[in-house]
């Protein structure tokens, strides 16, 4: 390292001691206001413009120099120790919350490269980031522009979204195979160092990749909060979307929603079964209500109570 190399004990606005990157990029700052005209009149001295003496006051492009570089280091985040685990008794004791800072980065195309391929590996990336942010014990970290721009990173590697401050990361690759897409997913842990802590490859119809993110959502969710994930989850629902109300399905954020029933009368309270596999509900096709069946995969109903009276609002 050169001799006017910074102590190592020299310490950032964040109390941490200066590593070798963090020099690097110091030293790259500093030859792009040598490129601005800039020139250093003696060892120590500060930059002055060129053609003027030391003795002259501090030029306007010094000062805004020296301002970029210090706005760009606070911007970087702190380095930290991961997280493990949420105190719910003690956030609602205190009314602190600290959830798990987690940042998803791109799911870039492998293969045989193509606008479709994008598409997807895009969606793939937004359906896991709403996911996550949904969740009540994520933040999701956002690309510091500012940081990336002043720095000019070109790969948003491990350790940049680190400095960004997320505290995990999921990432990945999504490759193309006639009718099916392959989304291979990657959960790693920021600090102290960078630690992959479970990958994973998932095979689908590239129709179907919403389920594929929300997989990967799911992933994390157990690995990194160990608690149990709802992304998977559907909702059955009343809704008059078709003209007449009948019994849809739904992903939990909304989308894919798909119309189970087709009474062409009034069809609602839809109950699921104990195995999540078919659908109890209320129907008036035949002129009185009456509790029905329908299997979710097969799409078959059947009559389930029918008797003189009232027969509604299934439940189990």
């Amino acid at each position: 390292m050169p001799s006017n190399a910074p102590d190592s004990s020299r310490r950032f606005p964040w109390n941490s001691p200066m590593t070798t990157l963090d020099y690097i990029l110091t030293l790259n700052m500093s030859r792009k206001i040598k490129d601005c005209g800039m020139r250093k009149a003696r060892p120590n001295a500060e930059w002055v413009p060129a053609g003027k003496s030391a003795r002259s006051s501090t030029s306007l492009q010094s000062v805004i120099a020296a301002l970029m570089l210090l706005l760009a280091i606070c911007f970087i985040a702190p380095p930290a120790t991961a997280q493990r685990g949420i105190d719910i008794k003690g956030a609602i004791r205190t009314g602190k919350w600290n959830p798990y800072k987690i940042a998803v980065g791109d799911f870039k195309v492998v293969g045989d490269w193509s606008l479709a391929a994008d598409s997807l590996a895009a969606a793939v990336k937004k359906v896991v980031t709403d996911d996550l942010d949904f969740h009540v014990f994520f933040d999701t970290i956002p690309i510091n522009q500012f940081y990336i721009d002043v720095w000019e990173i070109k790969d948003l590697t491990p350790e940049v979204w680190a400095r960004m401050g997320a505290d995990y990361l999921v990432d990945g690759t999504l490759e193309l195979k006639g009718d099916d897409a392959v989304v291979a997913y990657r959960i790693s842990e920021l600090h102290p160092q960078v630690k992959e802590m479970k990958d994973e490859k998932l095979r689908t119809k590239r129709g179907n990749v919403r389920r594929i993110a929300h997989m990967v959502g799911d992933a994390a969710v157990k690995q990194i909060a160990a608690e149990k994930p709802f992304f998977m989850t559907k909702i059955a629902y009343a809704s008059t979307a078709s003209g007449r109300k009948e019994v849809w399905l739904c992903d939990y954020d909304g989308a894919n929603a798909m119309r189970l029933t087709n009474d062409q009368s009034i069809a609602l309270s839809p109950c699921w079964d104990r195995k999540e596999d078919k659908l109890l509900y209320t129907t008036f096709k035949h002129g009185s209500a009456e509790v029905w069946e329908l299997d979710i995969r097969s799409g078959k109903s059947r009559s389930i109570s029918a008797y003189p009276g009232i027969n509604s609002a299934p439940s189990i």
